[in-house]
């Protein structure tokens, strides 16, 4: 229920704060991103705990992605492309 109204309330927001600086839309796009991937990487991290399995620091394995071209292409056009171009455009548009 409150997810949709999140939603809306940032976009509300986004739209007043580039109407007062018309030139921010690079640098909200990059915060958007970085807390992304900040919170995943932390639920990443606590992932463990929610399967009762001990707690301890991980690094995310990504040899299996670099070493297909089909997958390394499909991260890069949905990071790139469908996410941050894509963040980038609606802040400025």
């Amino acid at each position: 229920f409150a997810q949709p109204i999140g939603f809306g309330m940032g976009y509300l927001q986004l739209e007043e704060l580039v109407r007062k600086k018309p030139d921010a839309g690079l640098p909200i796009s990059a915060i958007k991103l970085v807390m992304v991937a900040a919170f995943s990487f932390g639920m990443f991290e606590l992932y463990p705990l929610l399967q009762h399995e001990p707690l301890a620091p991980r690094i995310p394995d990504f040899m299996p992605i670099i070493s297909s071209p089909l997958a390394l292409g499909g991260i890069l056009y949905t990071g790139l492309i469908t996410t941050a171009w894509a963040l980038w455009i609606e802040s400025i548009a």
